[in-house]
């Protein structure tokens, strides 16, 4: 995956966020930080502290580049409570570390998603809610409505491999196709019929599918 980092400032909670510092790609992926041969937790968020203003509270959100990596075997629980330990060490700070699960990971993003239709005035023709289909670098996040979420386990990079090794005019049709499978198949085992798929969804995150 890769490790970006945003600052927002709201005025008020009915107000949209502004985000007034973003960066992206300038420092590691944690996952690379935090393996043995890396640069190491503190290094890691040295390269952080030297960027965002001091004193303001700061989440460090680890998604399923993270969870793959603790599946895995890449990195333990040792080297996340290191990271804990270098997070609660900055002074004057507020800073914290959580490992999403899945379920956590596409709720999250549906919440981001309401906000943003709201305050950019997109509300779907018929009432409903906005829906989602998001497909990050190691997983895609499903929200159908308000009420279910689901992440699947897919790996987006596993798809730059297709074109490698078999071309455009194979590779692309062949990586849909395993991409349409298996996205299938996991719906299935979660109990959710296509049939729900209905309503307004909003695309995000989709180059990589």
């Amino acid at each position: 995956g890769h490790s970006s980092a945003m600052l927002y400032a709201q005025p008020e909670p009915h107000m949209p966020a502004k985000v007034t510092l973003e960066f992206k790609d300038e420092f590691p992926v944690l996952v690379d930080a935090l393996q043995t041969g890396g640069m190491g937790a503190q290094a890691w968020c040295n390269t952080l502290t030297s960027r965002l203003p001091k004193g303001i509270p700061v989440v460090v959100g680890a998604t399923a580049g993270m969870r793959r990596a603790l599946e895995d075997g890449l990195i333990g629980e040792v080297e996340i409570e290191k990271l804990r330990e270098v997070l609660r060490a900055i002074p004057d700070a507020q800073w914290s570390v959580k490992v999403l699960t899945g379920m956590e990971e596409a709720k999250a993003e549906h919440v981001a998603l309401t906000a943003c239709a709201r305050w950019s005035g997109v509300v779907p023709p018929d009432g409903t809610s906005v829906s989602l289909l998001s497909g990050g670098g190691k997983s895609m996040q499903v929200s159908l409505g308000d009420n279910e979420f689901l992440s699947l386990n897919l790996n987006g990079f596993e798809g730059t491999d297709y074109l490698k090794n078999m071309g455009l005019a194979v590779g692309v049709p062949a990586w849909a196709d395993f991409v349409s499978r298996s996205v299938k198949l996991q719906i299935t085992n979660a109990g959710i019929e296509h049939n729900q798929f209905r309503g307004n969804f909003v695309i995000i995150e989709m180059l990589l599918w």
